[in-house]
């Protein structure tokens, strides 16, 4: 009955599939001002990520948000594919704003038959789980 239901949900497809390149941010790095989002892809999803990358950097208790920060969030979407197989790749930079020098950076993407909001979101928060070194 288990071995079933588990074959069940798994070939079901959706799970979240990941890919990523992505270290944490250092330690020294706490205020961010989060930009706004780079879509490059023309997704329409800017505004959505970026509200939930504030959430979330927030919820994760290791990052303040801060306008005047000197270190910049920088997102961009810069894959996305919302057919039968949802797809969203995001890329990251914290640049400091006093040297405009890259201090950290990243990638990410998803892959999930999901809704393509569901699988935005869990890209987003997978990055900042993984910028805050968090492991759940």
């Amino acid at each position: 009955m288990i071995i079933t239901l588990i074959i069940f949900v798994v070939g079901c497809g959706y799970a979240m599939y990941y890919t990523k390149t992505i270290t944490p941010v250092p330690s020294h790095i706490t205020p961010l001002k989060v930009m706004e989002i780079k879509d490059v892809k023309v997704s329409g999803k800017a505004n959505y990520v970026r509200s939930i990358l504030l959430s979330e950097l927030l919820a994760s208790k290791r990052f303040t948000i801060d306008e005047h920060a000197k270190h910049h969030l920088i997102v961009s979407i810069d894959g996305y594919r919302a057919g039968y197989r949802k797809y969203i790749a995001l890329s990251g930079q914290i640049v400091d704003a006093s040297t405009n020098k890259v201090v950290w950076s990243a990638a990410i993407s998803g892959v999930s038959k999901k809704y393509i909001d569901e699988v935005v979101k869990n890209v987003a928060m997978e990055l900042v789980k993984e910028m805050s070194g968090l492991k759940k």
